[in-house]
């Protein structure tokens, strides 16, 4: 699980097999840090592939302290669903869309114009793949910036939350932001996991603590 050593929270993050790869260190007021020279991976990517979680929906949150929140929230509510936290609004490797074909996927970025470009950035991988996510669709009138943390912070369920998603058209905007070159070619990772040597319970976290 996360732990909190030397004035930082690491929280590890594993790849498909449930072995770890990286950590992420959370510093309060410095924000999230990624440790130079190791993989990138999306936070929860252990989940993907479970043969027991293949029918439920695929949540997208832009940063591991958002899935944690987001987590925390669907497990609260007794609700399904795998929560994968992406490293950052811009960062997304075509592979990763490869292991989510033709599921259920729900972007969850935060609203502002990273969060939106990245969003479309992300759809934009997806369709490629005969996959059209859904997104979070923040009102206009929420604080830029607003994300799944600010939602925990103010709602105790998430009957509002599932009302804010929806389907994103095609064809997504295209800017500078969210440009892919070319049609990425699918990554050389393996797809097929061991099947499960652990359950959610080897998982299980706390709610998240922002007081700090």
């Amino acid at each position: 699980g996360i732990v909190h050593w030397n004035g930082r929270y690491w929280i590890p993050v594993r790849n498909l097999n449930a072995a770890i790869v990286t950590f992420r260190a959370y510093q309060p007021g410095k924000g999230v840090q990624a440790l130079a020279g190791l993989e990138l991976q999306l936070f929860g990517a252990e989940y993907i592939q479970l043969e027991a979680r293949a029918s439920e929906p695929i949540y997208i949150c832009e940063g591991e302290w958002d899935a944690l929140s987001l987590r925390y929230m669907l497990e609260s509510d007794g609700a399904p669903g795998i929560v994968l936290g992406a490293p950052g609004a811009g960062v997304w490797r075509d592979v990763w869309s490869e292991w989510m074909r033709k599921r259920d996927i729900v972007i969850c970025y935060d609203h502002d114009d990273a969060g939106k470009n990245g969003a479309a950035k992300v759809a934009r991988h997806f369709t490629a793949r005969q996959t059209l996510p859904k997104a979070v669709h923040w009102p206009a009138e929420m604080a830029d910036g607003y994300d799944i943390r600010d939602y925990l912070r103010d709602h105790d369920n998430l009957d509002w939350f599932f009302g804010l998603v929806g389907p994103l058209e095609a064809p997504f905007p295209v800017t500078p932001e969210n440009y892919i070159p070319g049609v990425s070619q699918v990554g050389k990772e393996s797809n097929a996991p061991d099947q499960s040597k652990f359950s959610d319970e080897d998982f299980e976290l706390p709610r998240p603590d922002f007081d700090e």
